[in-house]
């Protein structure tokens, strides 16, 4: 029972002690029907671990043959045993793992074991999967080389969530890097993690990496802004500071958290501020000029109304 449970790997390793080990007996005088017995228990763990593995598994000649190959293979892969036993095993390796394929096999057969290498196969249907191929010998009691138990632990799935998680992250660098706010990536405890493109080219001094935002970079806010940003990461909130003085220019400042830290885009809106006063300062003017105009039209009007009555009373 106990062996049971233990891992594909630790039965893969073990195989070659099985042959081992019978061989042994049989050299050493043991008496036959001992080794028969070692020899059957041993063939039936070989096949137990062989027909219930729930990994690809298959029997390489070493001519490069297939031998045997378990259900779990000729399902995944859309062949019938009878189409495959026989046949090269170029037949389940994909073009683009060829080569490594024949690199690999020669390695089998001088150091009788292969751990983990990446290999793609292909299936009866054309579909590719990408699988983790190790590989161990059996042989006789002579040391001759009687075949490879060949795995194949599948990980396209892995492969897809990584290549998935890949350009995710390629994409949000971009939107980072490319974000025409100066953006500025903090961790969790406010250290300057990175800056993008337009905080590197503003002209304003850009903080060092590891700097501590608001405390070591950019300290002199109106407000606090070093408990906002612990704030808003610990509550994982976004929050926003219009019209934001700073020195001597107005800003306005965004702090969204995620959950290793949280993204400061700051867009500087003193030109914007100063036009605006500008245009109060010009409606202003046109306002009083618009009064000046409206007494003096009054007033000329008032001069033609009492010239009128000067001339009547003439």
């Amino acid at each position: 029972m106990k062996d049971k449970y233990r891992t594909n790997d630790r039965l893969l390793e073990e195989l070659p002690e099985f042959h081992y080990r019978t061989n042994e007996s049989e050299k050493s005088g043991t008496k036959r029907k001992e080794a028969e017995e070692k020899l059957w228990e041993n063939e039936e763990r070989f096949k137990n671990f062989f027909k219930n593995n729930p990994e690809y598994c298959y029997m390489i000649s070493p001519e490069g043959l297939i031998l045997d190959v378990n259900n779990v293979a000729l399902k995944a892969l859309g062949y019938k045993k009878e189409e495959l036993v026989g046949k090269s095993m170029n037949m389940v390796y994909a073009p683009e793992s060829l080569s490594k394929m024949r690199e690999n096999f020669t390695k089998w057969k001088k150091t009788g074991e292969l751990k983990d290498e990446e290999m793609v196969i292909i299936t009866k249907h054309g579909n590719s999967h990408v699988v983790l191929l190790s590989a161990t010998a059996l042989q006789d009691k002579d040391g001759k080389l009687l075949s490879s138990v060949s795995v194949h632990k599948d990980i396209t799935k892995r492969k897809l969530a990584e290549e998935e998680l890949r350009e995710k992250e390629e994409f949000n660098f971009a939107l980072f890097q490319h974000n025409p706010g100066q953006t500025i990536a903090v961790d969790q405890e406010g250290r300057v993690v990175k800056t993008n493109m337009a905080k590197r080219k503003s002209g304003d001094r850009v903080p060092n990496i590891g700097d501590v935002m608001y405390k070591d970079y950019a300290g002199r806010h109106e407000i606090d802004m070093y408990s906002e940003l612990m704030e808003c990461i610990k509550s994982a909130k976004t929050k926003t500071f219009p019209e934001l003085k700073y020195n001597d220019k107005f800003l306005n400042i965004s702090i969204a958290s995620f959950p290793k830290g949280a993204i400061i885009t700051s867009q500087d809106i003193t030109e914007q501020k100063r036009a605006e006063k500008e245009k109060e300062r010009l409606q202003a003017q046109l306002i009083q000029s618009e009064k000046m105009a409206g007494i003096g039209t009054m007033a000329s009007g008032i001069a033609h109304e009492f010239n009128n009555l000067l001339h009547i009373m003439r």
